[in-house]
């Protein structure tokens, strides 16, 4: 399977469902300001990895329980530095859950 990164357009209805069911599995509330979010899907479509952006943090990261150890994290990690430093973003915070 190859685990190719996906942007998640605002107007994507479903993939934000299964992003917010994908961070609610995992503790975390949607935040409200992202312009950016990203995924990763299996090869039926389910979302088993996402992370997003807002201005210059990166927030909203999850994987499904199934996939952790996979490097996924690492990969959705990489892609949204990438976006950041596109968009010329070099000093970056990172939201995360106080037990993450």
């Amino acid at each position: 399977m190859s685990n190719m990164i996906t942007e998640i357009l605002h107007s994507d209805r479903q993939s934000k469902q299964q992003v917010d069911a994908l961070l609610q599995q995992e503790g975390i509330r949607r935040d409200g300001n992202l312009d950016y979010t990203c995924g990763i899907f299996d090869d039926d479509w389910n979302l088993i990895a996402t992370g997003s952006c807002f201005r210059n943090t990166i927030r909203c990261l999850a994987v499904s329980g199934s996939h952790q150890g996979e490097g996924l994290l690492n990969q959705v990690l990489s892609h949204l530095v990438d976006i950041q430093v596109s968009r010329g973003n070099s000093h970056l915070f990172l939201y995360t859950k106080p037990s993450s």
